[in-house]
């Protein structure tokens, strides 16, 4: 039950993730995602959440799931990263 509850916090916090004060990840379109390292950073935290969660999960499918996520979402911002203007 506890291990529940901390993947629960763990997939719970995302949803008040900020990149700075003003205005939630996607509010402002792709280009301004794509080009704000506050936003990249966002990104790469989600990214380091759904590996930690992936530790403390038991099942062999849902660890897999976290883990296959947050390898695309840091992926994803490194690419990002890399061509932003």
């Amino acid at each position: 039950m506890m291990r529940f509850t901390i993947f629960l916090l763990c997939a719970l916090a995302t949803l008040s993730l900020r990149a700075h004060p003003g205005h939630d990840l996607m509010e402002h379109g792709t280009a301004h995602v794509v080009t704000s390292p506050f936003h990249l950073l966002i990104i790469a935290m989600v990214s380091a959440l759904c590996f930690t969660c992936a530790a403390f999960v038991m099942n062999p499918r849902v660890k897999r799931f976290l883990s296959s996520t947050g390898a695309v979402a840091f992926l994803l911002a490194a690419v990002m990263w890399f061509f932003r203007q």
